[in-house]
């Protein structure tokens, strides 16, 4: 069960809500609904690990898709956000099963204000939150962007490539993880132990909604060759922007991809 707590701003038939709910896990996610008068699609985003739903990439979006009709939901999963401060952007507790129980609540609350069309958006670790989700929950669609497809060995890899052992991890039980001035935070054991539970390549083959992959060939955060493992699996193309990095910081990258996330939404909600 979860509970709605809600406060809202309405302009010319258009309503902004104020979203704080419960997961099935009692922990509380918090987000905002944006929803142009007579929409029926709404649109979910999950940022990255360390991000935000406040990112301008997000309220960007938010305002492209609602002047085409479409609603949008903005929301930070389990450990981020302002019901988790950490100076770090996550906490320590966080972990995969967690984010996906923060996910699936918010598709929960789209259902119970009547949307009936909704569209997943996940971008890097946010990805494999929603791919997860997809293949539990009836969608419209799935967008991964740099997304984390196999997070196992992203995390293998990315411990490795830290000098960080596991053994150490396990024995300490919180891992303190830096790498130069690009990451730090604090991680507990329990975040490496539960992504033991997840075959997320399996997990896609359950999915039947159409799916956009989307990913930069310079990401040296989240490789390619997720994305295109993935796109083998569920015999879809990769659209690969040139020369983009996992933040799509180049002008031309940033607007390339919005626009091509843009069209294929604008695309499904209008079928």
């Amino acid at each position: 069960m979860y509970t709605i707590r809600s406060q809202w701003a309405i302009s010319m038939g258009d309503t902004i809500e104020n979203i704080n709910i419960l997961d099935s896990l009692g922990n509380t996610v918090s987000g905002v609904l944006s929803r142009p008068k007579g929409a029926y699609w709404v649109v979910i985003f999950s940022h990255g690990f360390t991000s935000s739903t406040n990112q301008s990439f997000y309220k960007e979006m938010e305002k492209d898709l609602n002047s085409e009709g479409v609603a949008t939901i903005r929301y930070d999963y389990y450990g981020h956000g302002k019901n988790y401060p950490s100076k770090y952007g996550v906490s320590p507790d966080t972990t995969l099963s967690k984010a996906i129980e923060s996910l699936i609540a918010m598709i929960k609350y789209a259902r119970n204000k009547g949307f009936k069309k909704i569209g997943l958006f996940g971008s890097s670790f946010g990805g494999v939150v929603s791919l997860i989700a997809a293949s539990k929950e009836k969608t419209g669609f799935l967008i991964l962007r740099s997304a984390v497809v196999e997070p196992k060995k992203f995390w293998r890899d990315r411990i490795k490539k830290s000098r960080i052992d596991l053994k150490n991890w396990q024995k300490l039980g919180v891992l303190h993880y830096r790498l130069g001035n690009l990451e730090e935070f604090k991680l507990n054991w329990e975040f490496w132990t539960d992504l033991q539970k997840y075959d997320t390549l399996r997990a896609a083959k359950k999915m039947s909604c159409p799916v956009l992959i989307i990913h930069g060939d310079s990401d040296v955060v989240v490789p390619i060759n997720q994305a295109r493992k993935l796109g083998k699996i569920l015999n879809t193309g990769v659209y690969v922007i040139n020369g983009a990095d996992h933040s799509y910081t180049n002008p031309k990258h940033y607007t390339e991809m919005k626009s091509i996330i843009r069209e294929f939404i604008i695309k499904q909600t209008r079928r």
